[in-house]
């Protein structure tokens, strides 16, 4: 009798394991440490649906703050805020934007960052005439 469930239970603890991952990844949100946690919060509602690959990314990325000045730490912080706020339409031109500089040769990209530093320097009513 017991041979003739052995598929069924098989199965369902197949089904299980993937239905609860088959145990606690490292970049589950409980997993993480209390630093992770606090850098991370901004992705706090986005993290379930972000890919193990996703999750590594920002973990790598988090795992350095501790070098950066606190300054720098508050500006990653605000940035990550930034991007958890985008639409995922807006992250995706986002993405592209960047694969774009990144394939510029550096002369051209130069003369961009040199552009935008001007630009950065305008008072505000004067940037608006310029946009």
């Amino acid at each position: 009798m017991a041979r003739r469930y052995q598929p069924l239970l098989i199965a369902a603890l197949c089904v299980a394991g993937i239905a609860f991952g088959g145990g606690a990844s490292a970049a589950e949100w409980a997993a993480l440490d209390n630093a992770q946690r606090n850098m991370l919060a901004p992705l706090r509602d986005d993290w379930a649906g972000m890919s193990e690959v996703q999750r590594q990314h920002w973990l790598g990325i988090v795992d350095g703050a501790d070098r950066l000045t606190p300054e720098e730490q508050a500006r990653l912080a605000t940035r990550m805020r930034d991007w958890a706020a985008l639409s995922p339409e807006a992250r995706e031109r986002a993405r592209d934007q960047y694969r774009a500089l990144r394939s510029m040769p550096p002369d051209q990209r130069e003369r961009l960052h040199e552009q935008w530093q001007t630009y950065q320097a305008l008072p505000p009513e004067q940037r608006r005439g310029v946009r």
